[in-house]
């Protein structure tokens, strides 16, 4: 009687992917980024490409593989979806802080205007968006400067936009999107290639570099995308421009979370100044300045 082999068991997943090395002759090896995390896999097949402003997303068929005493996998198959939302390619564990992706997901689910939420794919498509956001610092000598802190101090902002009592829903979304993306031009600005590119700021840094989402934004909602480019650029300050609520009120959450940030750390020579609690004992004692 002939033994029957198992069939090999295939599967596939929403993914980002990167090629990692390709050789001629040799199967390329590709990194996949899925909501469980980032995994190594080889292909025969050549994997697709994006361009430098997107990451490839697409359906991967993988067939895992045991050589030996090791596993491996084998992607089968590419099936390129760009409509894939970037936040369920994203891996739960690309925060340096524990739960900040997921509370970003939070964030992304609770805008239900389509248009804005197709906007926020299209940003964490972007490769230094999508891979950096997680990891790069908030500012490099004053507030949430630490590895991570840039996805910290967005995603506090934004949570505190979110829960505000004095916008109106459109407000209020357009509020969380922009705080979630105020400080993004500082992942292009913090580069040792980019350095040059804080005499802009980083306000228009990340004006030129979400060109294409908002241009994207513009065809399904051109309001939206003024209002946006609005925030982004500092106009919102002028008398008349769109949305000065909403500038207002992100600036007052984005100054609250940089002082916490410094109370933090006393001895940080940003830290605001503290005043000595008053005591019947203690209320002729000279002030701490």
């Amino acid at each position: 009687m002939e033994a029957r082999l198992p069939a090999p068991h295939c599967h596939e997943l929403a993914a980002a992917v990167d090629t990692v090395a390709a050789e001629a002759g040799a199967p390329a090896r590709v990194r996949i980024f899925h909501a469980n995390g980032p995994t190594d896999a080889w292909s025969w097949i050549a994997p697709p490409t994006a361009p430098p402003t997107r990451i490839a997303k697409c359906r991967v068929t993988i067939l895992p593989l045991d050589v030996g005493d090791q596993s491996t996998q084998l992607a089968m198959r590419f099936d390129p979806d760009d409509a894939l939302d970037a936040f369920e390619l994203i891996p739960d564990g690309f925060g340096h802080s524990e739960g900040i992706v997921f509370r970003t997901r939070d964030l992304a689910d609770a805008i239900q205007t389509p248009p804005l939420r197709h906007f926020l794919s299209d940003v964490f498509s972007i490769p230094h968006v999508f891979h950096w956001f997680w990891t790069s610092p908030a500012s490099q000598h004053h507030h949430h400067a630490y590895r991570g802190g840039l996805a910290d101090h967005s995603v506090e902002v934004a949570e505190n936009v979110l829960n505000a009592p004095s916008l109106a829903a459109m407000e209020r979304e357009l509020g969380v999107v922009f705080a979630l993306i105020h400080d993004l031009g500082k992942l292009w600005c913090y580069e040792e290639t980019g350095r040059h590119l804080l005499a802009m700021g980083h306000e228009l840094v990340a004006l030129d570099r979400l060109h294409e989402p908002l241009e994207a934004l513009a065809r399904e909602w051109p309001d939206g995308a003024v209002a946006l480019r609005a925030l982004l650029a500092g106009v919102w300050k002028q008398r008349g421009k769109p949305i000065l609520a909403v500038g207002k009120l992100v600036q007052a959450y984005d100054q609250a979370s940089a002082e916490r940030d410094l109370a933090r750390q006393p001895k940080h020579r940003h830290a605001p100044w503290r005043a000595t609690p008053w005591t019947p004992e203690g209320s002729g004692a000279s002030p701490n300045w």
